[in-house]
């Protein structure tokens, strides 16, 4: 709860310079309903948003010395002051606290929040400890990564002791340093999770005013939050699945002039094509100057539904990230056209009405569609291309004059045997590479034939691979890590060291792949995950323990500094261990 007067234990009220008497008027076509709604989405999405996909780059490090920089600079919004501190506090204090209710009875502490706002206006709020525990627990679930370290540890909570003084004054002093640690920061104090929480406290705070210095105070702030707001929540990633999702946020954007400028990335994964919205969606995309980012979850259908959404989103000039699933031919043709240049491409042709795009057409006719033709336009700027169901003709190799400079980042998953060399090539500078191979179980046990069978046509990709980095002198100095299935690694061949590689077993690996696929990569860390489903994989626990014992002593194992994953079955009455250092 929140009131204008000064309660118990509470700070001096700080006094704003402002006009007596100044009305301030937020435009009548606001749809209070609306908006709120659309904070509500972007909020409690922006924990759920991320990939959908495993074997990504969950612990690699980061991608080079020299990213790619973002367009946005820090001078780019001078006005709302976002290159030096986002916060909308300027002062906190816990004044207090005070007891409610009987002990007897369930009664609880509830300690004098004051904050004193940019504006100059001061709002008391009275929290109770759960309220900050709400508070840090959202923190964490919508903040990212590289901000989770600034928030600091909650005060521990001790039931024993909670209406004692003493132990009420330390955690209020202990919770002071806390929430000043979060309000005052210059990045995380603006966070949409702690501007929501101000606009709730503003509310409670204006059928206590009369109109009056405070009044006006309290509008300048309301003023100065619904015009900054839409900066701060519009840098996450706003999603689009329903047409009530839709509607708010074409609502938000009619609301201000200029709020188009503020999007930053976007989901677009509606079903409903004939939703009214929809149109009036890709007109507005043009106009989105800052749009970096673009997901479309069903982007061929949405193409054949309407070609021009095509040229709509090839005109977008700032796109640097770009998401399409369930693509197909216009979305070949959509890279092809962009004016923008990518820094970071997701393209997935499957599932596709049943049928994905390459099995529509022969393998002779897949050379113009390599993804290393196709991105051409963005050689200079791409530095992660991730390829699901993408394929390769197996022989015939793109031109050898392109070159990706920056790329840091490839990951190919289910696209049958991949041709690596053409890779090598063009991406010399690679960084972490994953290779899922996702090739189809028969559904049955495989007899001695079909298994013969094959792991022949896997050692005849494998040495075709092998022979192609020969034959092209080049192959790549040191890649920092790979990801992926044993089998995904074993086709490739690759005869570079590799520093780290993780290994997620599945059906289609075999304990003999194990040797070979690491002789020349000879990691100094390796970890074989997926232990717990060594059952469905090929090959009982004898064979896996021969492989690996003769893979840790030979050569491979002369580099090795540590090994993970599947140390419980070096030794058959040992118990089981997390690592080995050797």
């Amino acid at each position: 709860m929140a009131s204008a007067n000064t309660p118990s234990h509470s700070a001096e009220s700080s006094e704003s310079s402002g006009r007596p008497g100044l009305l301030v008027l937020l435009p009548d076509r606001i749809d209070v309903e609306e908006e709120a709604r659309f904070y509500d989405d972007i909020v409690d999405s922006a924990s759920t948003v991320g990939g959908d996909y495993p074997y990504g780059q969950d612990d690699s490090p980061p991608l080079s010395p020299h990213e790619a920089q973002s367009i946005f600079s820090r001078d780019i919004w001078l006005g709302d002051n976002c290159g030096e501190s986002q916060a909308f506090a300027r002062n906190v204090e816990i004044a207090g606290w005070t007891s409610v209710g009987d002990k007897r009875g369930g009664a609880y502490v509830v300690y004098d929040c004051v904050i004193t706002m940019k504006e100059g206006l001061t709002v008391h709020a009275l929290k109770r400890y759960s309220a900050f525990a709400q508070l840090y627990a959202r923190l964490r679930a919508t903040l990212p990564a590289n901000q989770q370290s600034y928030v600091p540890s909650l005060p521990p909570k001790a039931p024993l002791a909670k209406f004692r003084p003493s132990f009420l004054d330390r955690r209020r002093r202990l919770l002071q340093h806390w929430l000043s640690a979060i309000l005052l920061h210059p990045e995380i104090g603006g966070c949409q999770a702690l501007l929501h929480s101000a606009l709730y406290l503003l509310l409670l705070l204006v059928p206590t005013l009369r109109v009056g210095a405070a009044y006006d105070h309290l509008m300048q702030t309301c003023r100065f939050l619904y015009e900054e707001s839409p900066k701060i929540l519009l840098r996450e990633t706003v999603p689009l699945k329903t047409s009530i999702q839709l509607s708010g946020f074409l609502t938000f954007l009619r609301a201000q002039e200029g709020r188009l400028a503020f999007v930053r990335s976007l989901r677009f994964e509606l079903l409903d094509w004939e939703d009214e919205g929809v149109p009036e969606f890709f007109i507005h995309l043009p106009l989105m100057l800052n749009l970096h980012s673009l997901h479309l979850t069903h982007g061929e259908r949405l193409f054949q539904r309407d070609p021009d959404v095509v040229d709509i989103i090839a005109e977008i000039p700032s796109l640097q990230e770009l998401t399409v699933h369930h693509a197909g031919f216009e979305t070949t043709r959509l890279l092809k056209c962009l004016q923008s240049h990518l820094v970071c491409v997701d393209i997935d042709f499957g599932d596709l009405d049943d049928y994905p795009f390459f099995q529509t057409i022969r393998e002779e006719q897949y050379p113009p569609f390599h993804p290393l033709l196709i991105l051409s336009h963005s050689m200079a700027s791409l530095t992660k291309l991730v390829l699901r169901q993408w394929y390769t003709h197996s022989e015939i190799t793109p031109d050898p004059d392109l070159l990706y400079p920056n790329m840091r980042e490839l990951e190919i998953h289910n696209s049958g045997l991949p041709l690596i060399a053409p890779f090598v090539r063009a991406c010399p500078n690679l960084w972490h590479l994953v290779h899922r191979a996702g090739l189809e179980s028969r559904g049955h046990p495989l007899s001695t034939t079909e298994t013969s069978s094959l792991l022949e046509g896997y050692a005849a990709h494998r040495a075709h691979n092998i022979s192609q980095q020969a034959s092209f002198d080049r192959t790549w100095d040191q890649l920092h890590s790979f990801s992926g299935d044993l089998a995904g690694l074993y086709v490739l061949g690759l005869t570079c060291p590799i520093e780290r590689v993780t290994l997620h077993l599945n059906c289609e690996d075999w304990p003999a792949m194990l040797g070979p696929s690491l002789f020349y990569a000879r990691p100094r860390y390796l970890e074989i995950r997926d232990l717990e489903g060594r059952s469905s994989t090929n090959g009982d626990a004898s064979g896996w323990r021969e492989s690996l014992r003769a893979l840790l002593s030979g050569e491979v194992g002369s580099r090795m500094e540590q090994f993970s994953g599947m140390s419980d079955i070096l030794a058959e009455d040992q118990p089981a261990t997390e690592s080995i250092l050797l």
